[in-house]
C-alpha cells in the first residue's frame, strides 16, 4: 500500500517536535522520556522511509568538480540567504550544469530505486560561525524527498570536530563528519536530520541536490555505483 505523501503543514508540525525534543540537534539521554518520544516518532517515520542513509564517494564526484563546486560556493558566499543559524547560497553555472546531467539523476534513480523528476533543488549550505546549527527535522515532500549532500570545504577548529549531520534512522541516532568530497544520499523527507552547533574555528560548506520521484515511477533495478557505506 502506498502512503499519502506529508503535506507541508504536516512537516512543519513534525519538525517543530522533532526539534523541542532535541534542541540545537542535542540528542536527549539515551533513557529519557524525550529519547523515546524522538524515537517514537522517527520509527512512524520509518514506515515511509525506502533507503537508509549511506555516506558514499560517488565515482562521478571527481576533485576537480568537487574544488569547482568548492570556489563557486565561495563567490556565492557573499550573495546568501540569511536563516536562522545557517546560511543558503544561490546555485550558480557549475552547480545547474551537476544538477541537470542526466547522468545524476540515473545514479540517484538507481540508489533510491526509483526514478526521479529532471528538476533538482539545488542549494550551497554555509556554516562558517560558532553556534551555527540546523535543528532536527525533516524536508518538505512537495519540494523534494532524497537529498544528496556533498561537503565542499571544511575547516577544523584545531582540536576535536565538534559539527557532525546528524541522523536519526532505525532506532538510532547516528552522527556522520563528512570530509570534502564525501556525499550523504537519504530519504530526507522521512528521516530526521540536523546539523550540531560548530564550535569557535569551524566552518562547513556543502551543496545540497534535492530529488523527487515521478509519479507512478517504476522501480528502478540497483547496481553498483560508487563506494558506499550505510550509516
Amino acid at each position: 500500500m502506498t502512503l499519502k505523501r506529508l503535506s507541508n503543514k504536516d512537516v512543519d508540525a513534525w519538525s517543530a517536535v522533532l526539534a523541542t525534543l532535541a534542541p540545537q540537534c542535542q540528542m536527549p539521554e539515551r533513557d529519557s522520556s524525550a529519547r523515546k518520544a524522538l524515537m517514537a516518532l522517527e520509527e512512524v517515520l520509518s514506515t515511509r522511509r525506502t533507503i537508509p542513509p549511506d555516506r558514499i564517494t560517488p565515482e562521478w564526484l571527481s576533485a576537480n568538480l568537487v574544488e569547482a563546486l568548492r570556489r563557486e560556493a565561495q563567490a556565492h558566499r557573499a550573495i546568501p540567504k540569511i536563516r536562522d543559524s545557517w546560511y543558503n547560497g544561490p546555485p550558480g553555472r557549475i552547480a545547474k550544469k551537476l544538477a541537470e546531467t542526466a547522468q545524476l539523476k540515473d545514479w540517484i534513480s538507481e540508489r533510491a530505486g526509483r526514478r526521479v523528476q529532471d528538476t533538482v533543488n539545488a542549494v550551497y549550505i554555509y556554516y562558517d560561525a560558532a553556534g551555527h546549527h540546523i535543528p532536527l527535522h525533516v524536508d518538505y515532500p512537495e519540494e523534494f524527498e532524497y537529498n544528496l549532500l556533498i561537503c565542499l570545504d571544511r575547516r577544523s577548529s584545531g582540536t576535536a570536530s565538534a559539527t557532525t549531520t546528524m541522523v536519526v534512522t532505525d532506532g538510532e541516532a547516528r552522527s556522520i563528519d563528512l570530509a570534502p568530497g564525501q556525499a550523504l544520499l537519504f530519504h530526507s523527507s522521512y528521516t530526521p536530520h540536523g546539523r550540531t552547533p560548530l564550535a569557535e574555528g569551524e566552518a562547513v560548506t556543502l551543496i545540497s541536490l534535492g530529488f523527487s520521484p515521478m509519479t507512478h515511477a517504476e522501480p528502478v533495478p540497483s547496481g553498483e555505483s560508487g563506494e558506499q557505506e550505510h550509516v
